[in-house]
């Protein structure tokens, strides 16, 4: 799964032009099933993580985020984090603050990506809530919110399916893509609850 934030995308795992090997990562052999992916752990990028972070976002994203996405997305850590599975990196959530005339924030999902090979086993899931459930637990926070592209039908029901409301359509808000038209989607983190675990 790959859903993108200053373009929020979900691809159907279709691979990108450069080949993962490319840019410095091992992927298995074999593609993993759901039960092989039980034990996902998560870590914070930092200045010795942050090109890793870099080169997975290149392999999944069809943009080139400039080094202001990065420098936020180590300022909104643990929220940022990006998915280990044995000795891989197989994804990752970055993530935005957005400091309110209240004095509390939004935080904004900018991206959220999964190696195709790990895509619909629960990996984006696992990011998603870890990073919901640390909101919560933040008191500074006051709720968490998106942009995804119109006809991106899969982004749209995964994160109905966590609550995410819909709440405006912003015309013309892509100037690379078509349809150039998002919805936001938003929801409170106080009452984020962890999903059931899949069977």
């Amino acid at each position: 799964m790959e859903l993108n934030g200053g373009m929020e995308v979900l691809a159907e795992g279709g691979e990108r032009a450069r080949d993962a090997s490319e840019l410095g990562f091992k992927l298995p052999e074999k593609t993993p099933t759901t039960s092989d992916l039980e034990n996902i752990n998560f870590l914070e990028p930092s200045d010795k993580t942050v090109n890793v972070l870099k080169k997975l976002n290149t392999h999944i994203f069809p943009v080139k985020y400039q080094d202001k996405f990065y420098l936020d997305c180590m300022s909104a850590a643990p929220y940022t984090t990006m998915a280990l599975h044995s000795d891989f990196v197989v994804g990752a959530i970055c993530c935005r603050l957005e400091k309110l005339p209240t004095g509390k924030s939004r935080l904004y999902i900018m991206t959220l990506g999964v190696f195709a090979p790990y895509r619909r086993r629960g990996v984006g899931a696992k990011l998603l809530a870890n990073t919901m459930k640390l909101a919560k637990d933040d008191p500074n926070i006051q709720d968490a919110y998106l942009h995804v592209q119109v006809n991106n039908d899969d982004a749209i029901e995964f994160y109905k399916t966590f609550g995410f409301k819909f709440k405006e359509t912003l015309k013309n808000y892509y100037r690379r893509i078509e349809p150039s038209d998002c919805h936001v989607y938003s929801r409170e983190v106080s009452d984020w609850t962890d999903p059931a675990p899949s069977k």
